[in-house]
């Protein structure tokens, strides 16, 4: 997701390093992938990652400041867990990195009920 709104120089630097070894079978291996996911990324407004992290699955969107990304918010669950229809994680995450409210009604607007963190804060 960040790589996407790096400058060309920071991304080729990127590719200068090999995959860390730690990486799951869903990570890119190859340049011209790479540089075709960080399009598609761009064009998206969002990642959807299947097993980058062995056993996980994640959505990431930006968190933008003008042209400038300063960060990104991610969904990550258990690869078995995560849903085949990403409709949901995809606007939670959105929603959260555009620092918006989901439509009333949406399953994510809910606050965990377990959670230290007010709705408020």
């Amino acid at each position: 997701m960040i790589a996407a709104h790096l400058p060309p120089s920071m991304v080729a630097g990127i590719l200068e390093e090999p995959v860390p070894a730690s990486a799951g079978p869903g990570a890119i291996r190859d340049d011209a992938a790479f540089h075709a996911s960080l399009a598609q990324v761009r064009a998206e407004g969002y990642a959807v990652a299947r097993e980058e992290i062995a056993g996980w699955d994640a959505i990431a969107a930006p968190v933008m400041w003008g042209k400038a990304i300063y960060g990104a918010v991610s969904v990550l669950k258990p690869s078995s867990l995560m849903p085949q229809d990403l409709t949901l994680p995809i606007a939670a995450a959105t929603a959260a990195a555009e620092r918006r409210p989901l439509p009333d009604g949406g399953v994510a607007a809910r606050p965990c009920p377990n959670s230290a963190v007010s709705p408020k804060s």
